[in-house]
């Protein structure tokens, strides 16, 4: 992308493979090759309306939440998807612990999109810490994995929670899943993780 004159062109590089490497989960590469955009033109509004979106989403991420409400502001004009707004003001709501709409948000991004893959697990993560005895986290995950089986935030959050809930087989198949789509450094990192989630599971037993 570096070798690219043209800035709209070199600006659109970079944030496809900023946009990749989230994607996959490997947020600090993604914020790396965002940071590169700074300073160039552009006059595409898709790929300006993109990039704001996916810091945004970076912000989220990075549970950088003073700035997110900031730059929601700032980019008032920015048109959101349902799911979007939802998982902004959810995270937004919890971060202030307003129960009341952050568990209202949580619950419909649970279910309304599995290709959304960020509502589905900050909303099943919350759904945990309000009530740890309950299965509907577990169940939201299993659904949107169904619709979704190469998410990979998605095919990790569902390890976890089925390592929590006591699914040891579930939980080994879904960790052989997430092998092809990861790197082997990524998988064994994750793996090493799901083996101590566990065993913590069997202690609590």
């Amino acid at each position: 992308a570096s070798t690219i004159e043209n800035e709209d062109l070199r600006a659109r590089a970079w944030l496809e493979r900023s946009e990749m490497l989230y994607a996959k989960g490997r947020t600090k590469e993604a914020i790396s090759h965002f940071q590169k955009i700074a300073g160039l033109a552009m006059g595409d509004k898709k790929i300006y309306d993109r990039l704001r979106l996916h810091e945004l989403m970076l912000l989220a991420e990075e549970k950088n939440y003073a700035l997110l409400e900031e730059r929601l502001i700032k980019h008032a004009d920015l048109v959101l998807s349902l799911t979007h707004k939802a998982y902004f003001e959810g995270l937004l709501a919890e971060s202030k612990n307003d129960t009341t709409n952050a568990t209202r948000l949580y619950k419909w991004l649970a279910y309304s999109n599995p290709f959304f893959e960020e509502g589905v697990v900050a909303a099943t993560a919350y759904l945990v810490k309000q009530n740890a005895g309950t299965m509907a986290p577990y169940t939201a995950l299993a659904e949107a994995l169904q619709h979704h089986p190469s998410g990979v935030k998605l095919r990790k959050a569902y390890c976890l929670e089925a390592a929590r809930a006591g699914f040891t087989n579930f939980t080994e198949s879904a960790l052989e899943d997430l092998r092809p789509l990861v790197t082997p450094a990524e998988w064994n990192i994750f793996a090493a993780q799901l083996r101590t989630a566990i065993a913590q599971a069997e202690d609590e037993e």
